[in-house]
């Protein structure tokens, strides 16, 4: 006959309900299914909440013979607020470091148990009491000596650390983390401690140039010591280097120092001008980015062998507009031509030649730089190029995207010439230009364009919807049958007739 199962807690044992003796063993609880049951129970704890639980029922899954064996479970009720204080001390024999460190973390934790726990075995444990706002500032100076570098540095960030530490760091320190940690403590004072500083290793020094208030005196002390090219490039490119160190710093004979002096914007004038013919392109690079960089420094990277180099320098403040007309005119790549064109220093010859470039013209035409008498000739040049995609092809995105640029580019162009006075536009070639940019250059200046000489002027003009009846009443007695057969189709057009009509 089967038995009846009762469950008692994590026990389970049968109960012959006939009074007969129990049967076979039960077998081993699957592990699987003991799992699931422990995430279930977690998952109850945590939606009713620890704070629903008596205290003496919370107690006891803590330790003894009741004590819950998954530690989520057990963390979750040192979250209580009414657990004794008592009860915290016992919770560091926990077996589980996670939840011994989760004990620490709480702010009720006595100071003596702190203090012991910082011998603890396990980092998580020390990291907690390192980070602990009651951790004593003794405890605080063995902890920043501590092998696992996670605790040293909880140790460095602490505000009671005592700043004799954190020098000590910063002097003898065997990590540039470390190092870089404790520079960037507030208790390190740049200017207070600034004799001390002076002395610091190779990681103490990168800790202290990664502060934006180090003095003058520090950076050119660091930049003259005998140290790593890392140091005194760190130091050459930090913003109290004085010109002085600066230009002793663009004769380094490391490149990365160099770099970094020529990058600086107070790198003296004649130094940057000695760099922009640098042997090493990472130097020259530097020197092309500089803002600060003289016009004599931009001349020789115009000509440099780099064309990034080129280009850089082709965006420069200080190019002359001869040397950007000398790139227009004569580099082999566009991205230097183009970077020449977008330049505000960029003189009227260049652009003439860009806009009569189809590779050019769509770079010249947007800087607002560019002269009347370019733009129309870019315009001539657009009217050239393709303004949407062959439906009968198989279009890329690129030819897409290089459709929608000449459209864009063409009404910049026609909607500056918009305004210009028909006496200069008679003067130039309008037929050579696209039909729609045309009418949309002649606009308002129908009337005017009405008595033009040509002929293919004035029948543009009597097909555009915004002329006027009085214009149309004109070029209805036009000499050319083209441009009075225009007008005559647009009249039937609005009286709804046909003129094919017999």
């Amino acid at each position: 006959m089967s038995a009846t199962r009762l469950t008692l807690g994590r026990m389970t044992v049968a109960s012959p309900l006939d009074g007969s003796s129990p049967g076979e063993p039960e077998p081993e609880v699957d592990a699987i299914a003991d799992a699931e049951r422990q995430r279930l129970r977690v998952a109850r704890i945590r939606e009713v909440g620890v704070e629903q639980l008596p205290l003496a029922d919370a107690l006891a899954l803590l330790s003894g013979p009741g004590m819950d064996l998954d530690p989520a479970v057990r963390r979750a009720v040192l979250m209580r607020r009414d657990l004794p204080i008592e009860v915290l001390a016992p919770a560091m024999t926990d077996p589980d470091p996670t939840t011994r460190a989760f004990a620490i973390g709480t702010h009720r934790m006595p100071v003596e148990v702190i203090i012991a726990a910082a011998a603890d075995d396990a980092w998580q444990v020390r990291y907690e009491v390192a980070g602990h706002p009651s951790c004593p500032a003794e405890v605080l100076a063995r902890l920043a000596a501590d092998p696992s570098p996670m605790v040293r540095r909880q140790a460095l960030i602490h505000d009671q650390t005592p700043i004799d530490v954190l020098l000590a760091v910063l002097l003898e320190g065997t990590s540039a983390l470390d190092a870089r940690v404790a520079a960037a403590h507030p208790g390190v004072d740049m200017v207070l401690h600034e004799s001390t500083l002076l002395a610091a290793n190779e990681f103490g020094a990168r800790g202290v140039l990664e502060r934006a208030d180090a003095s003058g005196a520090l950076v050119d002390h660091y930049l003259r010591a005998d140290r790593s090219a890392l140091v005194r490039a760190k130091a050459a490119g930090h913003g109290a280097c004085t010109g002085s160190a600066l230009d002793r710093a663009a004769r380094d004979p490391d490149r990365m120092v160099r770099a970094a002096a020529a990058a600086h914007p107070r790198c003296p004038p004649m130094a940057l001008t000695d760099l922009a013919g640098d042997e090493e392109r990472q130097v020259r690079l530097a020197c092309a980015g500089n803002p600060s960089a003289p016009t004599a420094a931009v001349h020789l990277l115009l000509q440099d062998s780099d064309e990034h180099v080129r280009t850089l320098a082709a965006a420069h403040a200080q190019a002359a507009g001869a040397d950007l007309l000398a790139v227009v005119r004569t580099d082999a790549f566009a991205a230097p031509k183009r970077a020449a064109l977008q330049n505000p220093n960029c003189g009227q010859d260049a652009f003439e030649i860009a806009c009569v470039d189809p590779d050019l013209v769509l770079v010249a035409a947007r800087n607002p730089s560019c002269s009347h008498d370019a733009l129309f000739d870019a315009l001539i040049t657009l009217s050239a190029m393709p303004r949407a995609v062959d439906p009968r092809t198989s279009p890329t995105d690129a030819m897409v995207e290089r459709c929608r640029e000449v459209m864009a580019v063409a009404k910049v162009v026609r909607r500056r010439l918009a305004r210009m006075a028909w006496a200069w536009l008679a003067d130039h070639d309008l037929l050579a230009v696209h039909p729609d940019d045309l009418a949309a250059i002649i606009g308002s200046r129908g009337a005017e364009a009405a008595h033009d000489q040509r002929e293919e002027i004035r029948a543009v003009v009597s097909a555009m919807p915004q002329t006027t009846a009085e214009t149309l009443m004109h070029l209805a007695r036009d000499p050319s049958e083209r441009v009075r057969r225009v007008v005559t189709d647009r009249i039937l057009a609005a009286a709804g007739g046909d003129r094919s009509l017999p």
